[in-house]
């Protein structure tokens, strides 16, 4: 007797959904779980060419996902496809629709993030986010300095002011606002020295001794480096085993807060509202551990995988933090200077798709490699092979970027693959007119041309791995007729810059608001 089997995950919903219909019909199935069987996926994406769970099959046919079981059984061709396919046929013998051999990933491994040891205040016992939370303020109406630090600019000199500080003495009032002390304000004092020394906040003159003085003055480690994004407190804790898991598991609270602040009418995200909640505060406060995450340590498929995938979260994380770059100066600075810090070396957006991924070359606009000193520790978490699939899958936030999808370093081949048919599906990537033997192509393979060809004969070729149906065949007849080839013409699409922001209700980047290392303006 056959068998039907299901590549699945175990929070899916649609996959419950398709188990529920072949339960009340009585059908029993053999469940691939891509949670317990990870490496399985690879095996899933080059039997179904798709990258969405679930994927069913009756013996060796291929029947697709959710919505297509849906219609079968709706329409009453799944009972007769389970006679034909099941009742009457042995069971697959392809070895791609087996469960490997070894035993299953433990669904507990790892669920849990990171927690340091709570600290120790004055007989009060809380983390290093409740402690922060409760000394910052809320929201800009929450005016009582004794409550909150009172962050702002303050005159530092006589022709100069420094950004998004504070002074030693208003942290001394807070803390004994906040906290009873025995020691009253000596005993503050003290504990105002340790979370200096612990990391919390920096002096604004480098060496200098914590003082309870209106006239000293310090930043939070998250002002510290604006444009370093996971800086909201140094990570002193232990690390996870598994940067993949603890980069899934940041994600899914980034894109719990981003659901939770999308327009159900008009699908904007309102990125301001984000920067507020308490789901994007424990978010910020989960992606400090990627401090001491290095690149070094990985495998070629494991950085690849966490690379793309980063790049992809960064840019969001981005949008919230330090808002969305509209001009193409403001995009410069944005993909240049906004980073992550991982392992101790700080990486921007430029960095890991140009230095890391397309294996430490220039882009178009720059004048050279972004890791060009031989003494630059990041050489050596540039890919040793460059893959130019990535560009089906990087996503710098616009409307003509490729779809964001999530990439595992068992499966990273296939998934670039079907990234490619999908992206150059699309008739706004790439459209085929042999009868005036133009193509047009998305804007991608004009900045990053010498990436798939030396020329435009060169990067069709390249493009026509990734294409199916009448489009490959039209190429494929462009290709191999001299005449057409002669008269070729390759167009490329305007690119669409268009973000998911409801810009009433997300700031505009402007690398101007902070003004470099020192974070300070002249007073003119």
């Amino acid at each position: 007797m056959g068998r039907i089997t299901i590549f699945s995950l175990d929070s899916c919903v649609h996959c419950a959904r398709v188990k529920a219909i072949f339960e009340d019909l009585g059908w029993g199935y053999y469940n691939i779980s891509l949670d317990e069987y990870p490496s399985m996926k690879a095996p899933m994406l080059q039997l179904t060419d798709r990258m969405t769970v679930p994927q069913v099959y009756m013996h060796e046919r291929h029947l697709g996902g959710a919505n297509d079981i849906a219609t079968l059984h709706r329409s009453g061709e799944l009972s007769q496809l389970y006679d034909d396919f099941v009742l009457n046929m042995p069971d697959p013998e392809n070895p791609l629709l087996q469960r490997p051999e070894h035993k299953p990933a433990s669904r507990a491994e790892s669920i849990e993030l990171l927690k340091e040891p709570p600290l120790c205040i004055a007989g009060i016992t809380m983390t290093y986010q409740e402690l922060v939370s409760s000394l910052v303020r809320p929201n800009a109406q929450a005016e009582d300095r004794r409550e909150y630090l009172d962050i702002r600019s303050h005159k530092t000199g006589r022709f100069s002011s420094t950004l998004k500080c504070f002074t030693g003495e208003n942290l001394v009032n807070v803390l004994m606002n906040r906290f009873q002390f025995p020691g009253k304000r000596v005993e503050a004092v003290e504990v105002a020295t340790m979370l200096m020394q612990s990391g919390l906040f920096q002096e604004i003159v480098p060496g200098s001794k914590f003082q309870d003085s209106d006239a000293s003055f310090y930043r939070l480690q998250a002002h510290v480096t604006p444009f370093v994004l996971n800086t909201w407190r140094t990570w002193n804790d232990r690390v996870g085993k598994n940067p993949m898991k603890t980069l899934a598991r940041c994600k899914l609270l980034l894109d719990k807060a981003m659901k939770k602040h999308t327009n159900s009418r008009t699908g904007l995200i309102a990125y301001t509202d984000i920067s507020t909640d308490s789901l994007f505060a424990e978010f910020e406060y989960y992606v400090c551990e990627f401090q001491q995450v290095s690149l070094l340590g990985m495998d070629i498929n494991t950085r690849k995988a966490f690379c793309i995938n980063l790049y992809n979260m960064m840019i969001y994380h981005a949008f919230v933090k330090v808002g969305v770059p509209n001009t193409m100066y403001q995009r410069l600075s944005f993909y240049g200077s906004v980073s992550y810090n991982l392992g101790g070396s700080i990486f921007s957006f430029d960095d890991l798709e140009h230095g890391v991924l397309r294996g430490n070359k220039r882009h178009g606009l720059a004048l050279s490699a972004p890791f060009r000193r031989q003494n630059d520790v990041r050489i050596g978490c540039v890919l040793p092979e460059f893959d130019y699939r990535i560009h089906f899958a990087l996503n710098c936030g616009g409307a003509s970027c490729p779809a964001v999808k999530t990439f595992t370093p068992e499966a990273i081949d296939e998934e670039l693959r079907l990234c490619g048919y999908g992206f150059l599906e699309s008739n706004e990537n790439l459209h085929v007119d042999t009868d005036s033997a133009t193509v047009t192509l998305s804007k991608i393979f004009s900045w990053y041309k010498n990436d798939f060809g030396e020329d435009k004969v060169g990067v069709l070729r390249a493009l026509s791995l990734f294409l199916r149906g009448d489009k490959l065949k039209q190429v494929k007849t462009l290709l191999s007729d001299q005449m057409l080839l002669n008269r070729l013409i390759v167009k490329h699409f305007e690119y669409d810059w268009t973000t998911n922001a409801d810009m009433q209700k997300t700031k505009v980047f402007d690398y101007r608001n902070y003004t470099a290392s020192k974070y300070s303006c002249l007073l003119l």
